[in-house]
């Protein structure tokens, strides 16, 4: 299977990431990246066999769970692993 740049497949649970919502995300996931995402997020777990999956992302001021097709992972910005 080819990943796609970019793709939250390429990322491992306890990963640092900085995402981007994309075009077609919902407002939640919007405001959810803008308000809480300006020093990154903690991929804490992904949730692959609910429809939609989804990955439980922490930050500072916020945890909760967010679509994985609404965003993409600025690849230039990836942390360490905190675990």
């Amino acid at each position: 299977m080819k990943i796609k740049k970019g793709s939250i497949a390429y990322i491992k649970e306890g990963s640092i990431a900085y995402i981007k919502a994309k075009n077609d995300a919902t407002k939640r996931t919007k405001s959810r990246i803008r308000e809480h995402g300006e020093d990154g997020f903690l991929l804490e777990r992904r949730a692959d066999n609910i429809s939609p999956p989804l990955w439980l992302v922490r930050s500072d001021s916020w945890y909760g769970w967010l679509p994985s097709k609404e965003f993409v992972v600025d690849r230039d910005k990836i942390g360490g692993d905190m675990r």
